[in-house]
């Protein structure tokens, strides 16, 4: 097989990963709009029929935890996985840097879970 032929190989399933990883971001932003109608629905059902406005005030702390804690954890994992992307294509397109090689030291530092604190000093 050619350096060519791997490299698009690589490059196509680089672009598989991001497609999948783009639908299930945005399956999971649509679950957090169904949330907040579904919020909006029940403050509705709860004025129509004139109970407590604590109640209110309950739908919307509760939407308000929701939303913030998906939205925020969905921004961090988009901005780590683009991060990582960007890494990918840099060390798979350059071929006179080492960024492949940096990536290969990291995988393995991550894999085999090597930490700074389980090395005795000398």
């Amino acid at each position: 097989m050619s350096a060519v032929t791997s490299e698009r190989s690589q490059n196509f399933n680089l672009f598989a990963d991001e497609k999948r990883q783009l639908r299930r971001r945005e399956n999971e932003q649509l679950c957090i709009y169904l949330f907040v109608v579904l919020a909006l629905v029940i403050s509705w059902v709860l004025g129509t029929y004139q109970l407590s406005f604590f109640w209110v005030f309950v739908v919307v702390f509760v939407t308000f935890v929701v939303w913030k804690s998906k939205v925020l954890s969905l921004t961090e994992h988009f901005l780590r996985l683009s991060e990582v992307i960007v890494h990918r294509r840099r060390a798979l397109s350059q071929h006179e840097t080492a960024e492949w090689l940096n990536y290969l030291i990291n995988r393995w530092y991550v894999e085999h879970g090597i930490h700074a604190d389980t090395h005795t000093p000398i």
